[in-house]
């Protein structure tokens, strides 16, 4: 049986069920997050309903996205096993700031000092080596890390668009079981025309099965 302990969050929701159902199933601990711990039973029952009877392998927190509070407590002792599982033995993680050139030591928010680099050093301590926050219109022409992490969509996929236009492919980082996915939308005005190019469909799955 698999040890490992796997966060996922939004608990009560049908898709976080799903994620639950089977990461117990494949042996795994799992925590989630709740805003209320009084949705526990709601949850319990929702996956007995799937099959599952997880007893002490499942625990609770209470955290919202809309605050800081029970995060730490959400994330402590759970596996980073993504780039593990890749091949990186030890990654290097290059994370960006919200605002314009990380802000400017808070001339342009103060988002990266209250928020960003408090959770960068709180990593640190648990033993990822992450640097930042950096401006994400330089984050992606800095060698030598495995992943970048940034905050908004557009940071991230503006800059990989132009170094590698169709063949962009996201990975999900942080889960058990590796997922990737085109970096596109659904297209769905050239749905069923035969027009879609299907390059970016190879990069997520070469991702997968290491053909990169």
């Amino acid at each position: 049986m698999n040890d490992e302990l796997v966060l996922v969050t939004g608990g009560s929701g049908f898709i976080a069920s799903h994620c639950m159902l089977k990461l117990l199933d494949a042996g795994y601990r799992v925590r989630t997050t709740v805003r209320s711990l009084e949705r526990e039973a709601e949850v319990r029952a929702m996956l007995r309903e799937g099959g599952a009877e997880p007893g002490d392998r499942l625990s609770f927190v209470a955290a919202d996205l809309t605050g800081d509070a029970g995060w730490a407590e959400a994330v402590a002792g759970c596996a980073y096993v993504a780039l593990v599982k890749l091949g990186v033995a030890q990654p290097k993680i290059a994370v960006s700031g919200l605002n314009p050139h990380a802000g400017e030591s808070g001339a342009f928010g103060r988002e990266e000092i209250e928020v960003i680099d408090p959770a960068l050093q709180q990593a640190r301590r648990e033993g990822i080596v992450a640097d930042g926050p950096v401006g994400a219109d330089t984050l992606v022409q800095r060698a030598g890390y495995d992943a970048y992490v940034v905050m908004l969509h557009d940071q991230g996929h503006v800059a990989a668009k132009a170094l590698a236009p169709r063949r962009i492919a996201a990975l999900a980082l942080g889960t058990p079981v590796l997922f990737s996915s085109v970096g596109h939308g659904s297209a769905l005005d050239i749905a069923g025309q035969g027009r879609a190019d299907a390059t970016a469909m190879n990069e997520a799955i070469a991702r997968l099965v290491g053909g990169f």
